[in-house]
């Protein structure tokens, strides 16, 4: 999988035409976020004219038109402002204090712990690794449908079958969309299960998930409504 790369200036107001006008441009250049990206489909291949979630807004599910592949992207009708990456609170302690590592080898360890880009054959279901990468999470509710706005937390170890993260405050909800883009591994999203949680010092909660399906497989999201294909 290739690195994403940064936008150009052109890129980016065709991005913003597409999901939302040249209001939604200025409004991320103003909030100080980094610059949109697009939501990329691993069944087809190609770009799709969406924005990855970011966090502070809200998300919605968008079936792929050439292949059907479900996809979690930005919801262009939302008008709040995307968050300048992470915001602590009085009395919040930032994720740093909770992991260290190799911030570069994160993709790196992304990609061999899931399987992805390598042989099946070769992949270890047992295997668990700290790692330390931010990623964008979204609530969702027992249907698989957004329930809050996105947000920013990290990541402390991964397996094929489940990861550990830790987000500021408590969650409202037992299931979470894992948006792994900003570790490097565009397209990757993986949807998990609260099995036990801990609350941390700092306002903090530890959570430990177990995903709902294989990593680098479809969304297990109903094919149903079709007026969310794009």
């Amino acid at each position: 999988m290739e690195q994403a790369s940064l936008l150009s200036p052109g890129e980016v107001s065709e991005v913003c035409d597409l999901i939302g006008g040249q209001s939604q441009s200025r409004q991320f250049a103003a909030a100080g976020v980094p610059l949109p990206e697009f939501v990329y489909c691993v069944g087809c291949d190609q770009d799709l004219p969406l924005c990855a979630p970011m966090p502070g807004r809200l998300v919605k599910p968008v079936a792929c038109p050439h292949c059907g592949r479900w996809h979690f992207a930005d919801d262009h009708t939302d008008d709040a402002t995307p968050s300048a990456g992470e915001a602590c609170s009085a009395g919040e302690i930032p994720f740093e204090s909770f992991a260290s590592g190799d911030h570069g080898a994160a993709r790196r360890i992304v990609e061999q712990l899931l399987g992805l880009g390598y042989d099946g054959a070769n992949r270890r279901r047992e295997l668990r690794a700290a790692v330390h990468a931010k990623f964008v999470c979204v609530p969702l509710g027992k249907d698989l449908q957004p329930r809050g706005r996105a947000f920013e937390a990290l990541l402390l170890d991964l397996s094929l079958g489940g990861a550990c993260f830790v987000m500021h405050g408590a969650p409202h909800t037992q299931r979470f969309l894992f948006d792994l883009a900003p570790t490097g591994c565009r397209g990757t999203q993986v949807i998990g299960e609260a099995r036990w949680q801990r609350q941390e010092r700092g306002g903090a909660t530890r959570i430990g998930c177990e995903f709902l399906h294989r990593p680098g497989e479809p969304l297990p999201l109903s094919d149903g409504d079709r007026s969310l294909a794009l």
